[in-house]
């Protein structure tokens, strides 16, 4: 009986959609960074940079997340879509589709 109650717990362990928004946006302030490419040099050198929510579905596996990334290099607005997947358990999986290790 006891065994039978923690594979349902363990099938329900969810997160909030509250909890899966802030995961993501610290994963995307920390790991991801907007950059312009000219004359094979980086440039790196973003102001103004805004993050916005676009979306979000629950998914078995937890949530999808996509995300508006822009700022501005040297007067022009870069923009970007980053997608992010974040478990039921917390972790950030994907990241604009491929699959991802955290340590």
């Amino acid at each position: 009986m006891l065994l039978i109650a923690l594979i349902l717990l363990a099938g329900c362990a969810q997160i909030s959609e509250e909890k899966a928004q802030a995961i993501a946006r610290v994963f995307i302030s920390k790991q991801v960074k907007l950059f312009i490419k000219t004359n094979e040099t980086l440039n790196t050198n973003i102001t103004d940079e805004k993050i916005s929510m676009v979306s979000l579905q629950k998914t078995p596996q937890g949530y999808s997340l996509a995300f508006n990334m822009s700022g501005n290099v040297n007067g022009l607005e870069k923009t970007a879509i980053v997608k992010i997947g974040v478990s039921n358990e917390g972790k950030v999986i994907t990241l604009n589709g491929q699959n991802i290790r955290q340590r």
